[in-house]
């Protein structure tokens, strides 16, 4: 498995993963509670140059999706069949769109502000999940995330993302990706304002880690590089635009 990982740090992650997981032995589900890593966002955003992995198609699906912000949007089920199940004929809105958090409900913008009055706050958060609206009994899509928060330490941007759940090997690749971008979006703004800040790190502290073996099963079965250069990396934290995301992704997509 470790060879569809290409990058270092979420190889470790991995293999810590897999060595504090439990398992029922009559299932294929692995599980870790209480699970914390960090990852650097400039470095690390693509944990892999595995199509099996991380397809940059998915990645660039994702990114317009939560652009859009539309709950109504169905589009991201063209390349991920998870989120399939997340509607039905009466519920037909998408609680996991995080674009509706991020920006539509202008979270980051709060958060970007909140470090503008006081670089010291503890207060630059937004919530995700509510039990009130994503965790009630009538909803079918349920929220993974809980909470996004940002501070500044030593002058440098951290980022803490507060998870109920995570798919280490479906979802957690996309999902990481698109943290790097929220990070990116709001070092860019606060750089321009403080103009000394650097890029910290990404720490993601998740109550339930897990992944199932047939995931493993099938990402054995084939394998696809979208890159033979791993550091052309995607995201470039010296770019004050995000244009060049969406440039990055058309390239190297199928």
């Amino acid at each position: 498995m470790s060879r569809f990982i290409s990058n270092n740090n979420w190889q470790e992650i991995w293999e810590k993963l897999k060595g504090v997981a439990s398992h029922d032995k009559f299932s294929d589900y692995r599980e870790a509670i209480g699970f914390q890593y960090s990852f650097d966002p400039v470095t690390d955003h693509a944990m892999s140059n595995i199509i099996n992995l991380f397809d940059p198609s998915k990645a660039l699906l994702m990114l317009e999706w939560y652009k859009k912000a539309d709950k109504y949007d169905a589009s991201i089920t063209k390349l991920f069949s998870e989120y399939k199940s997340c509607t039905d004929s009466l519920r037909l809105h998408y609680n996991s769109n995080y674009g509706l958090y991020t920006y539509k409900h202008n979270g980051l913008k709060f958060c970007i502000e909140k470090l503008k009055e006081n670089p010291y706050t503890r207060s630059a958060c937004f919530m995700i999940n509510s039990n009130g609206v994503s965790l009630n009994d009538y909803e079918i899509d349920k929220l993974c995330t809980n909470s996004i928060m940002f501070f500044i330490r030593d002058a440098k941007l951290e980022m803490v993302v507060q998870m109920r759940s995570s798919n280490f090997l479906t979802l957690l690749p996309y999902d990481a990706f698109m943290f790097s971008v929220f990070f990116h979006e709001v070092y860019v703004a606060l750089n321009k304002w403080f103009k000394i800040i650097r890029p910290g790190m990404i720490t993601i502290q998740v109550a339930s880690l897990h992944y199932y073996g047939r995931d493993v099963d099938k990402l054995e079965c084939s394998r696809c590089e979208w890159t033979q250069y791993y550091n052309a990396k995607v995201i470039d934290f010296t770019k004050d635009t995000q244009d060049h995301i969406f440039e990055k992704l058309n390239k190297f997509k199928r």
